[in-house]
């Protein structure tokens, strides 16, 4: 097998996802029908009756169950805070009507069907929908294809030979022209100042004063015999 050959993944049988979907799902129905129950008469203990107890514990569930599926199928803060008050609320009302039964031991007999729903649907959801990083949604199909064998071949262009720099410019060359500006704006206004000099080449101070000052010393030199 060569380097750019990618191995493929071992297949999963559709028969172990439906499986483990069936049986999920019945935890989550158990845990659904536990949780309810507790909130129902958690509503009732705290001044809900009738409807309005059925509709109060439905909605704690209902809140929390999809705020999850959202999270998990896309970026949403929104939905990760709603998954998250609703998952405390149901633990709070689930913990409280279990202490209230037998205290600590209530507690945790209230709380494990509770936990076993949460991830049993966080489990559910990993298997019907697969995702891509970034939250993008595949389907079952193309999550088995992206596993197929994918033989990645080399680019089939020449190599490009490699080009050797040119010269670059030459220091006393680009020195000698500015000399030359700096001569030029003397002879036009010799009262230029070493400020104005290096503003007219686009340079700083320090240079400028260093090319007017040598053109200045130029000037008053005595000429050769």
């Amino acid at each position: 097998m060569s380097p750019n050959e990618i191995e493929p993944r071992p297949e999963r049988p559709a028969a172990v996802r439906a499986v483990a979907i069936a049986g999920l799902a019945l935890i989550v129905g158990a845990g659904l029908f536990t949780s309810f129950a507790n909130l129902h008469a958690f509503a009732e203990q705290y001044g809900k009756a009738g409807a309005h107890a059925v509709v109060t514990a439905a909605t704690v569930d209902a809140l929390t169950l999809l705020g999850l599926l959202v999270a998990l199928t896309y970026p949403s803060f929104w939905a990760r805070l709603a998954f998250v008050i609703g998952l405390f609320a149901t633990g709070a009302a689930n913990g409280t009507v279990g202490w209230a039964v037998a205290s600590w031991p209530g507690v945790a007999t209230a709380l494990f069907p509770v936990l076993a729903l949460e991830l049993s649907y966080k489990v559910v959801l990993g298997l019907l929908l697969p995702t891509r990083p970034g939250g993008v949604v595949t389907t079952p199909a193309e999550s088995d294809q992206a596993g197929a064998r994918q033989v990645v071949t080399a680019p089939d262009h020449p190599e490009l030979p490699m080009v050797a720099p040119g010269p670059g410019p030459d220091p006393s060359m680009a020195k000698a022209e500015r000399l030359d500006q700096v001569r030029a704006l003397l002879d036009d206004q010799p009262d230029l100042t070493a400020q104005q000099v290096a503003d007219h080449l686009g340079v700083s101070l320090t240079t400028g004063r260093r090319y007017s000052r040598q053109v200045r010393a130029e000037r008053v030199a005595p000429a050769p015999a």
